[in-house]
């Protein structure tokens, strides 16, 4: 089985740019937090100390780090911090905690997607599969239902042979 792995973004600072992020065929777990008063080690390509740093949308790379923990300081002024209690802390927890807020659905998903677009074939329902819906087939065509959901509760579409058609603006 081929492995899909994440190119590094050009502009990435930061050193090495290969964290070794992989799409595995096996469920992605909840994400894990992580809290340390020395700031965030880099986990993938959008992992930064300076929130000011970091890409509001998820990269490839960052999709990919499913296994790795993530950075998310405490909101207890005495838990130990990189950065000193004021102004500066308040505006790098907010938009921390916003960001995975609103990003995790969508690692999730995108995550889920790529493995059933890229690892999972179709195949009949079995009672022993932990997530049915990812492999429930149409019986007219065999292909995968295009109605699915993550092991995190999170649910999507994914539809297979699709054909884009441009779309101009008088349409």
């Amino acid at each position: 089985m081929a492995l899909i792995k994440a190119r590094p973004l050009p502009q990435s600072s930061i050193l090495g740019g290969d964290f070794g992020n992989l799409l595995y065929p096996t469920p992605r777990s909840p994400p894990t937090l992580y809290s340390t008063s020395d700031g965030p080690t880099a986990q993938h390509d959008n992992d930064y100390s300076a929130f000011q740093s970091i890409e509001i949308l998820p990269t490839t790379d960052e999709i990919l780090a499913s296994d790795k923990p993530v950075y998310l300081p405490k909101k207890d002024l005495r838990e130990p911090n990189p950065i000193s209690a004021g102004f500066d802390r308040l505006l790098d927890l907010s938009f921390r905690l916003l960001r995975f807020e609103s990003v995790e659905p969508i690692i999730d998903i995108v995550y889920s997607a790529a493995q059933t677009a890229y690892i999972k074939r179709p195949s009949a329902p079995s009672s022993s599969h932990p997530n049915p819906t990812s492999t429930r087939t149409h019986e007219d065509t065999g292909q995968l239902e295009p109605r699915h959901e993550t092991p995190n509760g999170n649910r999507y579409f994914l539809f297979q042979s699709v054909q884009i058609e441009e779309l101009l603006p008088h349409e």
